[in-house]
């Protein structure tokens, strides 16, 4: 009996998937943040969260209702503002609990600013959003807008494992100093109406970034794209350098600069940029405000396809834009905790994933609502998931490269498959 023809199906479906492996369900804030959430922990026994800040009583709800047998939390000893009092309550309780609560052990101003959290060492969900009720409305109707994933993937669990224990192993345990620690879950009330549901896709392909050192990896998603760049932040400095002292460090933003110079090659680039009142602070010489002004500036003399909006929080109804994101070519994002500022990729304990594959569309979609407040078609055939921007060629190609090293993969191996059958007759 021939049994090529049963080995050879097996074989390729073995090489594709080990070509895009990964599963990955996305979410957004505040739409389904806190849904999917709840759902990443439920039936959790081992649970590692690397946070910024902890401020939502309703987490701590759900953390307590779980029977998690080793549950460890590290995060940021000393924000910007201080541990407020609320994350203090929070953590006291977390500790009356059993529960391992550490604190990130830093030198300088260099923050564990990372979102993320590991499910029985096999998942990983990776959110721009701290856990406050911002991040994660209760009520899926009060926030920021953030993206997020639960990501299934063996080698990337492993990174963020390696990471955790790595941080773990220099913090210091947190001992509450608090008699009264009582705390509730008040979400708050707002009139947002969620949009955007969890999805998910199989078959995509994944890789980590992590800060500190993550200048270069963001700099080399920019320089991969062909076709457009989507992109989506909290704050971009028109400089490099922050305020200090008073004056300005007028280094070139390295990220903006990059981005403007990809349009300049004809790629269709769009920044979108929160327009809470610090964020748009004319007294602030790097201010969203001066961002979009430069921008601007720069693509009508320049004749350019680069643009920049600050979002419009009162129509969308968000507290503000907390997102850290990047769509290239519709096809690939980013979804990171990485602020665009010198500080945050080179200092910062940072954390984000870059998936390539269909979920990208998924962000699009997001993106092209937040950018023009009006909901992207959902016909499939409509020419893209951002405003039609693409030609059905140009879907054509996307789908084509998507798959060309397990196309080649393939018919590699059935070169190799072909030549050993004749050679055994």
């Amino acid at each position: 009996m021939n049994y090529k023809y049963f080995l050879l199906p097996i074989i390729l479906l073995l090489v594709v998937n080990c070509v895009n492996a990964a599963e990955v369900k996305t979410f957004v804030s505040p739409d389904c943040s806190f849904e999917s959430l709840e759902n990443f922990v439920s039936g959790a026994d081992s649970l590692y969260i690397g946070t910024y800040v902890f401020t939502n009583p309703c987490i701590l709800d759900l953390l307590r209702e779980e029977n998690i047998s080793d549950l460890k939390i590290l995060i940021e000893s000393s924000p910007v503002h201080g541990m407020s009092s609320k994350e203090k309550k929070i953590l006291c309780n977390l500790e009356e609990n059993g529960k391992k609560i550490y604190l990130y052990k830093k030198e300088g101003r260099n923050y564990h600013h990372a979102k993320y959290l590991i499910k029985d060492n096999s998942s990983v969900l990776v959110t721009s959003e701290n856990f406050g009720y911002t991040g994660f409305s209760k009520n899926s109707n009060y926030g920021n807008r953030g993206w997020g994933a639960i990501i299934e993937d063996e080698n990337l669990t492993d990174d963020f494992l390696e990471i955790f224990f790595s941080d773990l192993s220099k913090a210091e345990k947190f001992k509450c100093e608090l008699e009264d620690y009582e705390t509730n879950c008040n979400p708050k009330e707002e009139n947002y109406i969620p949009k955007f549901k969890t999805e998910k896709f199989n078959n995509q392909s994944v890789y980590s970034i992590f800060a500190p050192n993550a200048i270069n990896e963001i700099l080399d998603l920019i320089d991969s794209a062909n076709k457009s760049i989507y992109i989506q932040q909290m704050y971009i400095y028109k400089y490099w350098g922050s305020r200090k002292e008073g004056s300005v460090n007028k280094t070139p933003n390295l990220f903006l600069e990059r981005v403007i110079n990809k349009s300049r090659e004809g790629l269709d680039v769009k920044i979108l940029l929160d327009s809470y009142w610090y964020n748009i602070d004319k007294s602030d010489p790097v201010s969203n405000y001066y961002t979009v002004e430069y921008v601007n500036q720069i693509a009508e003399e320049e004749n350019i396809t680069v643009e920049a909006r600050l979002v419009d929080l009162d129509r969308l109804r968000f507290e503000k834009i907390h997102n850290k994101g990047m769509i290239i070519d519709n096809k690939t994002v980013l979804i990171s905790t990485i602020n665009w500022n010198e500080h945050s990729p080179k200092n910062n304990r940072e954390v984000g994933v870059v998936i390539r594959g269909e979920v990208a569309k998924y962000y699009s979609k997001v993106f092209s609502y937040d950018w023009s407040g009006i909901l992207p078609p959902e016909d499939e055939n409509s020419g893209s998931s951002f405003n039609r921007n693409l030609s059905n060629d140009e879907i054509t190609n996307h789908n084509i490269t998507e798959y060309v090293p397990t196309i080649f993969v393939i018919i590699i191996l059935s070169i190799i498959l072909s030549v050993y059958f004749k050679t055994r007759k």
